[in-house]
């Protein structure tokens, strides 16, 4: 028996005692009826002697086994396994769900997977806790097939995110709390896994379809980047970045959608122009993938001036995972301006889970997250992400959760992140830094601007990097330079080329990077 979520151990330790026939009680020193008048002494020790006969935990063969995230909740575990006089009976270790696997090979029995997750009742308001059960889900399929399962939660939804074969589901309460046990047999499904969608595209159409210029130049594209696309397995790429002037858009391939964005036409070409050119790509496009209307996401993308920059388009709260390199993060096609995934980062982003086995991680400027779920994932031992944007930060949440990744390892900061570095006094391994271009939130003092903060950001930024860790900042200001001083005061190296991926490989850099070390 299993249970990846163990908290202080009550799960595992009623299992062990009613598998070695430990009756309840059995440990306590008095009970109140030993007090009674007619209190039978004899017949009572009689009968203690009796079912410690038929105690077996002496010869506990039966595998029990917990994890939890928590430290604390570890600690407290094992102090009541052995009060329970069960040491030797119950594995419990410090390891979160992100990292759960059992290594079980084909011959060895099957058993059964418990877990009593949080309910929400004590999290912030707009964290929504169906991701993590959908990781639990993912967890379960990927390590405990066949086996039986049983959760514990106070919401059906919850439950149904397990997708158990032949459930069963009694009601019960948890103190105050109503809830369901929802137990079943553990069978792999598709739904929660990220499944690949392979462009279907529709080569015969394309002499008949309008923007004929535009179709053949993403046909040449993606040939260059089938084998790459392949390879890596990439299910978001860029297929066009405004190659033909005609066309000036930006089109990235989402599993099975395309994200269309349209540049502010230059002054020399009028609206009713710019329009007919949308219009007709748009019609090109879905004649060339074959794709529904409602899987093509389009958006004008202006210069965003203030609270622009977090502005809603839509309402339509729709989250799609993709798997990168074993993570899964949620992007947006509709609701912003931005999908929640910044695409020419990827390598940036895959090298941190590379790079942060045992590592402190800090990733400042952290819009949802991804890279965080990146170094989790790779085994940082804990992160810390910082962003000013509450929305985002609820997203960096829900990308944490999918992938299993507990908030006690790894932390959430809204703040303003040149504030937040001056007060910090933590130490960190890997460092991020990915800043905007421009921000002036009314949530931070003054502005920020990349070009002019550069040497306080990074001086602030250097400082909590511990001597033999590395830096890495990015930002994609495209008159950016580097003052001359920062490469003076720390050993610099230029990695723009590297951390660019083959679809952003055209033209001009999307975007700069480099690596910062202590001399």
């Amino acid at each position: 028996m299993v249970d990846p979520m163990c908290g202080s151990g009550t799960l595992l330790i009623e299992a062990a005692m009613m598998q070695s026939g430990m009756v309840p009680g059995l440990l306590r020193k008095r009970f109140g009826f030993e007090r009674w008048a007619y209190h039978d002494e004899s017949l009572w020790q009689e009968s203690v002697h009796q079912v410690m006969q038929e105690d077996q935990s002496e010869d506990f063969s039966f595998q029990i086994k917990g994890f939890d995230s928590d430290n604390a909740s570890i600690q407290a575990a094992m102090k009541n396994i052995a009060a329970a006089g069960l040491d030797g009976c119950i594995h419990v270790e410090r390891r979160e769900l992100a990292q759960f696997a059992l290594h079980q090979g084909p011959n060895e029995p099957l058993g059964v997977v418990v877990c009593n997750p949080p309910y929400g009742e004590r999290l912030d308001k707009d964290a929504d806790l169906i991701f993590l059960y959908r990781a639990i889900a993912r967890r379960f399929q990927e390590n405990c097939e066949h086996w039986r399962a049983a959760i514990i939660t106070n919401n059906v939804e919850f439950a149904d995110a397990l997708q158990l074969d032949n459930p069963e589901t009694a009601r019960v309460y948890n103190g105050p709390i109503r809830c369901v046990i929802r137990s079943g047999d553990v069978v792999k499904r598709a739904a929660f896994q990220c499944v690949p969608v392979k462009p279907e595209l529709q080569h015969d159409n394309v002499e008949a379809a309008p923007a004929r210029d535009l179709l053949n130049r993403i046909k040449k594209n993606m040939k260059g980047l089938q084998k790459w696309i392949e390879r890596e397995q990439v299910l978001a790429y860029r297929i066009y970045d405004a190659d033909i002037p005609e066309y000036n858009l930006a089109i990235d391939w989402y599993n099975g959608h395309l994200h269309v964005q349209e540049y502010a036409p230059p002054k020399s070409v009028s609206p009713e122009k710019a329009e007919q050119r949308l219009q007709d790509a748009l019609a090109g496009l879905k004649l060339f993938f074959a794709i529904p209307q409602g899987r093509i996401h389009v958006k004008s993308r202006q210069r965003q001036k203030g609270k622009q920059q977090y502005q809603k388009l839509n309402e339509t709260k729709r989250m799609m995972p993709l798997d990168e390199a074993g993570a899964l993060l949620l992007v947006n096609l509709d609701d912003y301006l931005d999908t929640g995934l910044f695409l020419d980062h990827r390598p940036t982003r895959v090298r941190m889970q590379q790079l942060s086995k045992g590592t402190r991680f800090l990733n400042l400027f952290c819009y949802t997250a991804a890279a965080t779920v990146h170094a989790a994932i790779g085994g940082a031992k804990r992160t810390t992400s910082v962003d000013m944007s509450g929305t985002y930060l609820n997203w960096a949440r829900n990308n944490l959760y999918l992938n299993g990744c507990s908030e006690s390892h790894h932390q959430l900061e809204r703040s303003d992140c040149m504030a937040w570095l001056k007060q910090c006094r933590e130490q960190y391994d890997l460092i991020f830094v990915d800043p905007p271009t421009f921000s002036n939130s009314k949530r931070m003092k003054g502005f920020f601007d990349v070009q002019q903060s550069q040497v306080e950001l990074l001086d602030l930024a250097m400082k909590r990097l511990e001597p033999g860790g590395l830096l890495i900042f990015s930002n994609n200001y495209n008159r950016f330079e580097l003052e001359q001083e920062l490469t003076e005061r720390y050993a610099v190296t230029d990695i723009t080329r590297q951390s660019l991926p083959p679809d952003f490989a055209r033209g001009k850099p999307i975007h700069r990077c480099w690596e910062f070390r202590h001399k």
